[in-house]
């Protein structure tokens, strides 16, 4: 019995603590992700409304945390942040 509560008791804590560091990056991610929104008006002003929504594609990319790497995730924000609202959709938004 004694056994089973133990194991049980470092299940919880094993899971409050995966809670915690999600909550900590969550927290960490936000300062960037208040800047990028305001990038992202920009581009909402300049190029429309089918830009705007492209570029926030990057941050449910960056909440859900893939890809895996710190440099598939910068070619992610150049993708999504510059190439395809300042240089293809353009084209398809007049």
């Amino acid at each position: 019995m004694e056994n089973r509560r133990q194991t049980h008791l470092d299940s919880i804590k094993k899971e409050s603590a995966e809670e915690g560091r999600q909550l900590l990056r969550m927290l960490k991610l936000t300062p960037l992700i208040v800047f990028y929104g305001m990038y992202v008006s920009g581009i909402y002003k300049t190029e429309g409304f089918l830009s705007a929504s492209v570029a926030w594609l990057w941050v449910v990319f960056l909440i859900v945390d893939w890809p895996k790497g710190y440099i598939k995730k910068a070619g992610l924000a150049m993708v999504f942040g510059v190439l395809l609202p300042f240089v293809i959709l353009p084209y398809f938004g007049h």
